[in-house]
C-alpha cells in the first residue's frame, strides 16, 4: 500500500538526478550562487527550486508538498555531495603512486608513520 503511494514521488528524483548528473550542473549547484550570482539557499530543495531544477509527481496525482519537498531535498544532497566525491577521488589518483609496489609499506604517502611496531 505505501509503496503504491510513494511510487510516484520517489520516481520525481531519479528523473531529476538523471537531468542532472552531470559535471557542469553539479558544479552549478555546489558552486553555491545562481545565474544571477545570488547565493543558493543552504536548503538544498530550496536551491534546486532557484536554478529551476524541479520535478513533482506525474499529472494528477497528489502528493503533499512537503513529501515532494523531501524527495527533492534528498535529490538536492546527492547532487551537490557528487561535486565533493568527485574531488576526493581526484585527490587520490593524483597523489596515487604509478608503481603497485610504492602503494603500500614503507616509503607509501598513503601508509601513517611511527603507527607500526
Amino acid at each position: 500500500m505505501i509503496r503504491g503511494v510513494l511510487s510516484p514521488v520517489l520516481a520525481a528524483p531519479a528523473v531529476l538526478l538523471a537531468e542532472h548528473w552531470n559535471t557542469t550542473d553539479v558544479g552549478v549547484l555546489a558552486g553555491g550562487e545562481d545565474a544571477g550570482g545570488r547565493k543558493l539557499p543552504s536548503n538544498a530543495w530550496m536551491a534546486l527550486r532557484r536554478l529551476g531544477w524541479t520535478v513533482g509527481p506525474a499529472e494528477g496525482v497528489k502528493v503533499n508538498d512537503r513529501i515532494v519537498r523531501m524527495a527533492q531535498e534528498q535529490a538536492g544532497r546527492v547532487l551537490r555531495s557528487a561535486k565533493w566525491r568527485a574531488d576526493v577521488t581526484a585527490g587520490v589518483l593524483r597523489t596515487w603512486p604509478a608503481d603497485p609496489a610504492k602503494r603500500t609499506g614503507p616509503g607509501c604517502p598513503a601508509q601513517p608513520t611511527g603507527t607500526r611496531a
